[in-house]
């Protein structure tokens, strides 16, 4: 696995731990995983987690608009 544990929380639908990671300063929320180029708010998505993709896009440093690979 190549992402962090932001990516791994929003793509597993663990929106507790995805909350806690939220409240560090040192989380980049536009990060893109190694493997694919995925962002967490494109993880949650893509996997259904609709309620992390509603809390990612009220953070106002979510960038939705960012092209991955």
């Amino acid at each position: 696995y190549d992402g962090t544990p932001l990516h791994a929380a929003s793509e597993g639908g663990f929106i507790n731990i995805v909350k806690l990671l939220l409240e560090r300063a040192d989380i980049d929320p536009n990060k893109e995983n190694g493997y694919n180029g995925v962002t967490p708010l494109h993880a949650a998505a893509s996997h259904g987690h609709l309620d992390i993709v509603q809390l990612l896009l009220e953070r106002a440093d979510i960038d939705p608009n960012k092209e991955t690979k």
